[in-house]
Parts: structure tokens; C-alpha cells; sequence
């Protein structure tokens, strides 16, 4: 097996580690997660959460800010 690097911020290797079980790699977690959730399953709840972030941003103050600078 070739192994490649993953970039992931502090913050998420650290979410991450609290996954693994002694002797656990990085990688089984993640197949782990994988196997739970199928792509197909994963897009949905995706898009269910860049539609509630959107609404939340579209709410706030900032989404004016943002709106009168165009």
C-alpha cells in the first residue's frame, strides 16, 4: 500500500483522535466512517447542511453587509 498525506487543520486531526481506539489507524477510523455512510448518504446530508448554513448566513448581518457590496 502507497501512503499519501491528507491535510486536515489541528482542530479536526484532534476531533479525529478522539475516534481511535488503541492500535486503531487514522485509516480504519476513516473506513469505519465510510462504511456507515454511503456516498450517496453523505451528499444528502451534505447539501441538507449547506442549505441550513446558507439560511443561517442569509439571516444574519453580515449577509447584508455582503449583499450591499454588489
Amino acid at each position: 500500500m502507497v501512503a499519501t498525506t491528507i491535510q486536515v487543520s489541528d482542530e479536526t486531526r484532534e476531533l479525529l483522535k478522539r475516534y481511535k481506539v488503541a492500535g486503531m489507524s487514522y485509516e480504519e477510523v476513516l473506513r469505519l466512517f465510510m462504511e456507515l455512510l454511503s456516498p450517496e448518504e453523505f451528499h444528502s446530508l451534505y447539501r441538507d447542511w449547506q442549505s441550513k448554513v446558507a439560511k443561517e448566513v442569509r439571516k444574519s448581518k453580515k449577509w447584508d453587509a455582503l449583499s450591499l457590496g454588489s
